[in-house]
């Protein structure tokens, strides 16, 4: 009986080897490093292609109606699309049309700093040009300065991916966060007492948008403050003469 075990379970190793070295086979996996390197399943998980807002957020049937709209000139949601011989209209809320504007999102490594001191110099490369921020921090004397304009830089390269031109480009926003490990020391103290310096770290954030958004809302504020009514003082009357006006109502 027992040798009628150890039979069977030498023959299920057997072949449980040979159903590996069939997968093994089959798969073709790389004999190399170079071969590892050049295969184009690695290479699509390591550097990714970017992919535009289009392509992530719209469903196939809203991206044809919006890539029309946009040949009919801009999108309009009153607008009656025709597409297959149907009838439709496009709905997009504001955070959708921001976000389908064009853009590079960018974002950065650890960076050994904090929100307090990284705050006021990221509050000045806002509404920037891409690279006028850069070269602003290439002679910046803040320590995040060298940090802030590698980031930027990768964002020159990944606009070009994505069929931008880095010289139209401007900082819409640009922010930093807590990171959330902080390393933690003890600071020993006299008389037997002991303190704890915490060292801080952070990330920053960044999204790029092309000159002709910040042209389109500047145009919509003026357009906006233009269709204010004027304030006007009321009349020096007493109020019963106001009987059916909405100024006074008890």
């Amino acid at each position: 009986m027992l040798n009628q075990i150890a039979a069977r379970a030498t023959e299920g190793e057997q072949q449980v080897e040979e159903k590996k070295e069939e997968d093994k086979s089959s798969r073709n996996l790389p004999s190399s490093d170079k071969e590892l390197k050049n295969d184009p399943e690695v290479l699509e998980y390591t550097d990714p292609k970017p992919q535009t807002a289009v392509e992530q957020l719209l469903s196939p049937l809203k991206k044809q109606l919006y890539e029309l709209s946009l040949q009919q000139g801009g999108y309009d949601p009153d607008r009656v699309l025709n597409l297959n011989g149907k009838k439709y209209k496009l709905h997009l809320t504001k955070e959708e049309l921001a976000c389908l504007e064009p853009s590079v999102y960018l974002k950065s490594y650890r960076i050994k700093s904090s929100p307090k001191k990284a705050t006021p110099f990221l509050r000045m490369l806002r509404e920037m040009k891409l690279k006028d921020a850069i070269t602003q921090c290439h002679f910046s004397p803040k320590a995040i300065a060298r940090d802030v304009g590698e980031m930027l830089t990768r964002g020159i390269k990944e606009a070009e991916k994505l069929g931008l031109n880095p010289d139209e480009l401007y900082l819409n926003q640009i922010w930093v966060g807590k990171d959330g490990f902080n390393i933690k020391r003890l600071d020993f103290k006299g008389r037997g007492k002991v303190g704890i310096i915490e060292h801080k770290w952070v990330h920053v954030r960044a999204i790029l948008k092309p000159l002709e958004a910040k042209e389109k809302l500047e145009s919509q504020r003026r357009t906006r403050q233009l269709s204010r009514k004027v304030k006007e003082q009321l009349a020096n009357r007493p109020i019963h003469e106001f009987p059916k006006s909405n100024v006074y109502k008890w």
